[in-house]
């Protein structure tokens, strides 16, 4: 696995994942289960506990997740350091989330959702990626006959 610095370009790239739609989830789910206990506010003590272990419990968890990969990406950011991998993608896929994610050498990487077609076509990529956040930064894939189309 070979090892390069990080470009100004693709850390302003990287800053962009964590944009609203990154926060939206968490945010969606904190209100939905805000407006509901409202709601619910008068009735028994069962379904209101119920309902804080349900709601409650997976927006809790949905902001630990969501804040831990936001450490990471910004642990990689000031490091600066970029890990490089080419090889032929094992798979490809949009996940629940709506993040494209391609399995390289076994590693679960997410890349930019434009290049989920061209991942899936390829027969040889070759992904600049950050080492904790396994965040691409920088996608080259090489289709079919091994012709190259560079995107950033």
């Amino acid at each position: 696995m070979e090892q390069r610095p990080l470009s100004e370009d693709e850390v302003l790239d990287a800053r962009v994942l964590t944009n609203w739609t990154f926060w939206f989830g968490p945010v969606f789910g904190t209100v939905l289960y805000a407006v509901v206990a409202w709601y619910l506010r008068t009735e028994e003590a069962l379904l209101q506990i119920f309902l804080a272990l349900f709601l409650g419990g997976s927006a809790a968890t949905f902001w630990f997740i969501r804040i831990r990969q936001h450490t990471h990406l910004t642990q990689d950011l000031n490091g600066g350091v970029v890990h490089v991998l080419d090889g032929a993608p094992e798979r490809a896929e949009i996940s629940r989330g709506g993040f494209c994610y391609v399995w390289l050498h076994g590693m679960r990487i997410r890349v930019p959702n434009d290049e989920y077609q061209g991942i899936r076509d390829a027969n040889l990529v070759r992904i600049a990626f950050l080492p904790k956040s396994l965040v691409a930064v920088h996608v080259e894939v090489m289709p079919g006959l091994g012709l190259t189309n560079t995107h950033t």
